[in-house]
């Protein structure tokens, strides 16, 4: 299910380029002009249901550009027809330079070192995670009647996290997007190799999923997701064959060396040359690399009320860093009903104009005070997360995180820098 939630699409009464025309001029009607070329690459229909395979080639003319900007995207749109007519229920960017396996192939991240094996009489596709920050393709698979959806992802997490609080957070993300779930099944077990998490939902009134199974491996700093996800709850045992197949094909090898825009870790001093920057993290605190972004490293004080992150991504185009902090407001406002935001400000940090906000917040079973800061260099987004937990540690922890924060310095532009390299 946690491949298949992307429903900002809303609703479309069919699928031609018309249609597809008039929803993004209403999705862009505050904003931006854009103007958008729909070619449609595959479409099949079963019943009520139907997949479309289209290229979006948009022209987006924004009042403060000189010139306009192109975006090409590749998207798979899953349907559904009912009273009023088709409706879009969920979208995965695709990738558009990587060949997906085929039936009965293995697909490998080398980078990761994991792979599975894809079941036969499945249709495949890979899902392009980039905007999650660095992350490799997700396998999507969707049986012949457009009825069952399988998926293999990995995923990052933002440093070592108890097992129990990566469910915990996945559990209340599924609450936020779809209100009315029921958690038929949630198991967790730990062993001396891995740790997994089991989920199994109930989603009664949706019109494109009603049941998922998910099974969850931690590895490291990395998450390696299967999901299954299924139209009538009555039907899983139809798909749930291959779910297991596709679980049990899965094997973990030796890692491919780093990638180099990950950055080094020397003891407390991290450089990153692809993205053009180095921090001194604090000299008797524990650091470790790991997570979800292009590049991220954090630092935990010797007795756990201090952490501060430090990671960096590229962005498709430059963004203000206070609609950025917007957003992860908005994430956050939705996870946990504690959420506040205390102060929002400008910041400028080695030369850098940036927003920075301090808030209080719930993970799991703590409670912590949270101080973001943001900052953009083209189309390189530096964020620094410093937390304290419990928040009345904070005081007396601000002035080592400024420090940290300070301590940040900037070399040549990453646009004088070779190509940011990404993972397989």
């Amino acid at each position: 299910m946690a491949c298949f939630s992307d429903h900002y699409l809303g609703t479309d009464p069919g699928f031609n380029k018309g249609h597809v025309r008039k929803h993004l001029q209403e999705l862009f009607a505050s904003g931006p002009k854009v103007r958008c070329r729909y070619q449609p690459l595959e479409k099949i229909t079963r019943g009520n249901r139907a997949v479309v395979v289209a290229d979006w080639d948009l022209t987006i003319h924004k009042p403060d550009a000189a010139e306009p900007s192109a975006k090409l995207d590749r998207r798979k749109m899953h349907l559904t027809r009912g009273p009023e007519g088709w409706k879009i229920v969920s979208s995965s960017r695709l990738v558009r330079d990587t060949q997906a396996p085929g039936p009965g192939e293995d697909y490998s991240l080398p980078a990761y070192g994991v792979k599975a094996t894809v079941p036969q009489g499945w249709r495949v596709y890979l899902a392009d995670q980039s905007f999650a920050g660095e992350a490799p393709p997700a396998l999507e698979l969707v049986s012949e009647d457009l009825r069952g959806l399988l998926s293999f992802a990995v995923k990052g997490v933002s440093g070592p996290m108890p097992t129990k609080v990566l469910a915990d957070i996945y559990e209340a993300q599924m609450h936020a997007l779809v209100p009315d779930v029921r958690i038929l099944t949630r198991t967790i077990t730990e062993d001396d190799t891995r740790s997994q998490i089991r989920f199994e939902l109930l989603m009664p009134r949706s019109d494109f999923v009603e049941y998922s199974t998910d099974r969850i491996y931690k590895r490291d700093q990395d998450l390696i997701i299967f999901s299954l996800a299924v139209a009538d709850e009555k039907e899983r045992a139809k798909y749930h064959p291959a779910f297991e197949e596709l679980v049990a094909s899965y094997k973990e090898f030796h890692r491919a060396p780093a990638c180099p825009g990950r950055g080094v870790l020397t003891g407390t001093k991290f450089v990153n040359e692809t993205f053009g920057c180095r921090v001194q993290l604090p000299g008797d605190w524990s650091a470790d690399m790991g997570g979800a972004l292009s590049f991220f490293v954090t630092s935990r004080s010797p007795d756990e009320r201090g952490r501060i992150m430090f990671g960096g991504l590229k962005l498709p185009e430059p963004m203000e860093t206070g609609k950025v902090l917007d957003g992860d407001d908005a994430f956050w406002a939705q996870m946990d009903p504690t959420f506040q935001v205390l102060d929002r400000s400008a910041v400028s940090i080695a030369g850098l104009e940036g927003a920075q906000s301090f808030s209080l917040l719930k993970i799991g079973d703590s409670r912590r005070k949270r101080w973001r800061v943001y900052l953009m260099r083209d189309q390189i987004l530096y964020l620094f997360i410093c937390d304290a937990s419990p928040p009345e540690a904070f005081d007396e922890l601000k002035p080592l995180f400024e420090k940290t924060i300070r301590t940040l310095e900037l070399s040549s532009p990453p646009d004088d820098r070779p190509a940011l390299t990404k993972k397989p």
